[in-house]
């Protein structure tokens, strides 16, 4: 083997089996093609003679190597010392062998498409690979603004040899030298560090020199044939050609075929990512070339690993205009996500255009499999139109792609919330386990169904568009037909949306001075911009860990963090199951806990981070259906449910106030602290009016009927001596009949059955009765809230109507009439005729206790402004006026059709905002989300308001019969 054919050969120390180092083998690492991850060609050396023809053949063969490596340091320092240090390491390897035979692809593009390519395994490998390396690609640009890539080499020649004999050897030397004059005493130690590694100095000036050398030889042997040598070509991706197509616009019918991509189906829609190979270069692989940090070894190998572990994550960065922070969030996001497992991808910069974004998503879509994990990232400005008429349509919000100022009357190039809304239903079509993020002003209800001129500096708000531009292409995307494959009309319940701010809010980023891990002088200091959300969501995360926490948590973190922040205060949402654990489908089943504080006040007062004293306050009131004498565990921050081993106090209720009580402590250790971000958990919440008559003759079943209602939080087993000479009449009473436990409540006739014919089913029996009653039980409480004089709000000017959906236009009901037939079709619109804004908070309260929250679009409450254009749940106010849905009413399939139920609207009308999700029936402890259906039977928030002595509300109900349908 000649010099140059050496040059094109790496060769390798042992010799490589024939039968696994083969040609058309595809690697990313060449230096160790069958260690590291790679591609088995399927084709042996007597498939391929047409892209050989016959080998090079000689009777005896030798190759000798030789490598060198040298490595310099140098140190001057105050001008007094010069300091050098080297080594060189040099390898010889000597291989010499017989039978050489040697095999080599000339048309390797051609061999490439016509032979690899072909293959669907290799097509498979490759669409992986470039993937991975493509997010690598912009991972590297992203964090060090170098694109660095592993790459994809294909082995394109190969030298067998049988017989060989191998000598290796190793030789290395190293020299140190220091000159020095009467140098300070700091200045000498650190050369001396550097050079002797301590050793004695001399005193005043003077010039030391040290060097070494070693040798190591090695010589072994092998008879069988082996490659010994082998030619390596490097495929061309071009990511520029993926770039190209960034640029070319999408269209909103090409939006609207993101739902008929096969998303509904079972199959995946790949990407084709080995589309973008262009050949394979002429140059070969060399020492050099195939090198690959061990940094980037480590992140190939994590983003290999999670692109087949089903965790997906788009992280987009939006218009910077004024901003600084962008990229930083982007490194915070990425970090924290490829250490979760998540398979990351990345739009930002030149890529981050309306079409871009969109392309990006729809790539992610077609990725998603059913069950999959998926986080979608923004980080930018938000923008925010809001209507010239008080009675016009709703503000509309959006999200500023880099392109935003590009827009005209005929092309938008902002993303509208109601497209954001879209695509976040194609992504819920393809799995239930979707999270979403933004990081921009105006966020709240962006994925929920402008301020002119340039921006503020870290304000996350900016928009070059007129409201005429924006309405014009929501008219656009209203004609398309985009909103009506819109399918839930207040908010996706398979999705965590995370708001950075409310919709008339701006958020916020933050800078500081840092000093570069790379600098060695303490003096130099750079800035450093992060926005506020993205800061703070990563080290609650971060701080998280391994333990097991829900969203609902992390959002109250957030908000200790984010609203009272003065100047810069931003009130970050949670919408959708926040009851989730963290990226995931399970949910934690509590209900009713609350947030401690150490003093009362209103929200703008500072509260200190701890206390010793025996007396606290809960955020949680008469709003939440708090009575004096209710006891709450107080539990750490981390705590999900009431842990003995960890309870810090238990909390008794002296005082209550609308929107938090006061409360005497009682330490389990007699003493003890309460930090801030503490969580209360009721205990028992006693309430007289809730008592249970037992009336079943097994004494068992008996027994542990009253054991678990003595341990429940509202109902208590009734002492039948109570009441008026009348009789007392019980809230509900549970009897045995016919082998089953039923439950009768208002009636007569059992709302619920469940048998217990055998042992083994009286638990479960019980376990369903005494939830049931706590189902009609917390119903009752929100049926029959007050606010009580000095809190009730005044809503004389608010009027609600209720009626029919009959033929998509409504029916109002008229005086006298409130019923609704099985089947029928529901709506409530609430108008406000005052001079103030109101927030409105809508459930439906069934007659089998389950209360349904009809305005989860609006977790905060629905804002109707002074005058303004009047709300009804469920029906989306954007673009044009749609016509109306309705809410079904359905019959209750274990009630039997005798007769109406009494069922009803409650409306409760606040003052400010508050997060009154809680209410809504709880999820189930144990029971699990099914995919596929909406679960009404969920609580997916827990109690938290504001803590405000100017806090007022209203409670507006409509009792209506529902009547079945006669059969």
């Amino acid at each position: 083997m000649n010099r140059h054919e050496k040059s094109t050969y790496l060769v390798f120390r042992d010799g490589r089996d024939p039968e696994k180092l083969k040609l058309g083998n595809l690697v990313i690492s060449p230096k160790n093609p069958l260690d590291d991850d790679h591609y088995t060609c399927p084709y042996n050396l007597s498939d391929l003679h047409q892209w050989t023809d016959n080998p090079q053949t000689q009777s005896c063969l030798s190759i000798t190597v030789q490598d060198s490596r040298a490595r310099q340091a140098s140190l001057n320092a105050a001008c007094c010392i010069e300091a050098a240090r080297g080594s060189v390491d040099t390898s010889y390897i000597h291989i010499e062998g017989s039978n050489a035979r040697r095999f080599q692809i000339e048309h390797t593009t051609e061999f490439l498409n016509r032979m690899i390519m072909s293959s669907p395994g290799a097509k498979a490998w490759l669409n992986s690979r470039i993937t991975v390396a493509k997010h690598m690609y912009y991972l590297n640009q992203l964090k060090f603004g170098s694109s660095r890539r592993p790459q994809i080499w294909m082995v394109t020649g190969v030298q067998l040899l049988s017989d060989v004999t191998v000598r290796y050897r190793r030789e290395s030397s190293s020299s140190r030298d220091l000159n020095f004059r009467v140098p300070p005493p700091e200045a000498g130690t650190l050369a001396a560090n550097f050079i002797l590694a301590n050793d004695n100095m001399a005193i005043g000036g003077a010039s030391l020199s040290l060097s070494t050398s070693s040798a190591n030889d090695v010589a072994y042997s092998h008879v069988d044939e082996r490659v010994w040598a082998a030619q390596f070509r490097r495929l061309n991706v071009d990511f520029r050609k993926e770039g190209a197509a960034f640029d070319r616009r999408i269209s909103l019918k090409d939006l609207l075929d993101l739902g008929h991509l096969g998303i509904r189906g079972a199959v995946t829609q790949g990407v084709d990512e080995a589309s973008q190979i262009t050949g394979v270069d002429e140059d070969d692989a060399n020492e050099r070339s195939v090198g690959i940090e061990e940094t980037d070894k480590e992140l190939f190998k994590k983003i290999l690993s999670a692109s087949a572990s089903g965790k997906r994550a788009l992280l987009i960065g939006g218009a910077e205009s004024n901003l600084k922070g962008v990229r930083n969030d982007l490194r915070g996001m990425s970090d924290l996500l490829l250490d979760l497992g998540f398979d990351v991808s990345l739009c930002f910069e030149k890529m981050a255009t309306r079409d871009g974004i969109l392309r990006s998503w729809a790539q992610l879509i077609q990725k998603t499999r059913n069950g999959d994990t998926v986080v979608v990232y923004y980080s930018g400005h938000g923008g925010i139109s809001k209507p010239n008429r008080s009675d016009a349509d709703r503000n509309i919000q959006y999200i500023l792609p880099i392109d935003i100022v590009e827009s005209t009357k005929d092309d938008f190039r902002g993303i509208l919330d109601v497209e954001l809304s879209y695509l976040v239903s194609c992504l819920t079509d393809r799995t239930h386990n979707v999270t979403i993020v933004l990081d921009c002003c105006h966020s709240e209800r962006a994925v929920r169904a402008g301020i002119a001129g340039l921006p503020l500096t870290g304000v996350r708000a900016w928009s070059p568009v007129s409201r005429k531009e924006i309405e014009s292409h929501m008219h656009r995307v209203t004609e398309s037909g985009v909103l009506e494959k819109l399918k839930y009309r207040e908010a996706n319940p398979y999705s965590v949306r995370i708001a950075a701010a409310e919709d008339n809010q701006y958020a916020y980023e933050d800078t500081e001075r840092r000093q570069p891990e790379t600098q060695d002088t303490a003096s130099y200091e750079e800035e450093f911009a992060m926005g506020r959300l993205t800061r703070e969501l990563v080290m609650v995360i971060r701080k998280i860990g391994d333990d097991i926490t829900s969203w609902d948590a992390v959002l109250s973190q957030l908000r200790d963090k984010l609203y009272d922040a003065g100047d810069k205060s931003q009130r970050p949402q949670i919408e959708g199951p926040k009851m989730r654990i963290l990226f995931s489908l399970e949910r934690l089943a509590y209900y009713g806990q609350l947030g401690v504080k150490s003093t009362l006040g209103r929200k703008d007062k500072l509260i200190s981070a701890a206390y010793h004293k025996d007396e606290a306050s809960l955020m949680g009131g008469r709003l939440v259906g708090i009575r004096e004498g209710d006891q709450y565990a107080i539990m750490p921050s981390t705590a999900n449910s009431v842990d003995e081993a960890k309870k810090i106090a238990v909390a008794e209720v002296k005082a209550v106030y609308t929107t938090s009580c006061e409360v005497r402590l009682k330490f389990v250790n007699g003493f003890g602290e309460v930090k801030q971000g503490a969580t209360a958990f009721p205990v028992r919440c006693f309430r007289p009016e809730y008592g249970v008559q037992i009336s079943v003759n097994n004494a068992f079943i008996d027994s542990l009927l009253r054991a678990q209602i003595d341990s429940a939080m509202f109902v208590h087993v009734a002492n039948l001596g109570d009441g008026d000479e009348g009789g007392y009449v019980p809230f509900a009473t549970v009897k045995e009949e016919g082998g089953k436990l039923v439950l009768l409540h208002q009636h007569n006739d059992p709302i619920f059955a469940y048998p217990a014919h055998t042992e083994a089913e009286y638990g479960d029996a019980v376990d369903n009765v005494v939830y049931q009653l706590q189902k009609l039980a917390r119903a009752h409480q929100v049926l029959n809230m007050v606010p009580g004089e000095m809190y009730d709000l005044d809503v004389s000017q608010v009027s609600i109507e209720v009626g029919r959906v009959e033929r998509k236009r409504r029916r109002p009901f008229s005086d006298g009439e409130m019923s609704f037939n099985e089947g029928d079709l529901a709506y409530l619109e609430i108008r406000n005729g005052s001079n103030t804004s109101i927030f409105a908070h809508v459930f439906l309260v069934t007659s089998m206790g389950t209360i349904n929250w009809l305005s989860n679009g609006s977790p905060s409450g629905e804002e109707l402004h002074r005058n303004g254009r009047p709300y009804i749940p469920g029906q989306p106010a954007f673009g044009a006026r749609r016509i109306l849905s309705g809410w079904r009413f359905n019959w209750p399939t274990s009630i039997p059709r005798r007769g109406p139920l009494k069922e009803a609207f409650v409306v409760i009308l606040t003052s400010e905002k508050a997060d009154l999700g809680f209410l809504e029936t709880e999820y189930r402890k144990g029971a699990r989300a099914k995919v596929g259906a909406r679960e009404w039977d969920e609580n997916e928030q827990i109690a938290e308001v504001c803590v405000d002595d100017d806090f007022f509300f209203s409670v507006r109900r409509i009792d209506f019969d529902l009547v079945p349908r006669l059969k």
